[in-house]
């Protein structure tokens, strides 16, 4: 399953089956953004990952080549944590190498997971596309 923000702001793939939410930021995020993409995880996302189970573990996978750095880390922390406390086990981010804030990224979305059981696995290549 697909979802698309309403602002074209991410896009999110639900692999139902292995569990895992492809997410792709796009973009410069204001708060009400980050706040749309926590209410799609909380009523759709979620919901669909669960089925008919009480809780589960699941994953996420974060490309941010097509992401700009944001001044969001508050609000981004505050949905980590509510992952965390409803299964999410294991990230995988994505950077671009070519991107000149590659690397306040990568220390942005790992400041995000700060006093949670998550450590996520850093992939850096070139964008593609």
């Amino acid at each position: 399953m697909q979802l698309l923000d309403s602002n074209d702001k991410y896009v999110l793939k639900i692999d139902k089956k292995r569990k895992i939410v492809y997410e792709k930021p796009i973009g410069y995020w204001k708060p009400e953004d980050i706040e749309r993409l926590h209410k799609d995880y909380l009523n759709k996302v979620l919901p669909l990952l669960r089925g008919n189970k009480d809780t589960i573990n699941w994953a996420k996978c974060v490309d941010l080549r097509g992401y700009k750095l944001s001044m969001i880390l508050d609000k981004l922390q505050d949905h980590v944590k509510w992952a965390v406390s409803n299964g999410f086990k294991k990230g995988v981010i994505i950077v671009d190498l070519g991107n000149e804030n590659c690397k306040v990224l990568e220390l942005q979305m790992k400041t995000s997971t700060k006093d949670t059981s998550v450590i996520p696995k850093v992939f850096t290549m070139w964008k593609m596309d």
